[in-house]
């Protein structure tokens, strides 16, 4: 089978390249998009830990945060983690086809 050209540049394969780079992307906007929801669950858990044990103790204020913004990164995680291992799976299958 043949390759398609242009996509060889001086030895590397481009689309290998290209499919990490979205896979890290991805995997860096993902980190990015769960770090607000779990900041706010840990804050309620020390308030839920604090207010049970003790009634006269200042808690921690509420970390807000727009749900909105979070499922539109998310999403956008997800759209390039799979971008990503299509494009390195389709990679993989046509440089291992070469002789």
């Amino acid at each position: 089978m043949k390759t398609v050209p242009g996509l060889r540049f001086g030895g590397l394969f481009i689309a290998a390249v290209a499919a990490g780079a979205l896979l890290g992307f991805g995997i860096e906007l993902l980190v990015t998009t769960l770090r607000e929801p779990l900041v706010a669950m840990i804050v309620e858990a020390i308030n839920s830990i604090i207010h049970a044990g003790r009634f006269d103790v200042v808690l921690l204020a509420p970390y807000r945060f727009s749900w909105a913004i979070a499922s539109y990164t998310g999403l956008g995680a997800i759209i390039a983690l799979l971008a990503g291992l299509w494009l390195g799976a389709w990679a993989h299958r046509t440089d291992s086809s070469q002789p």
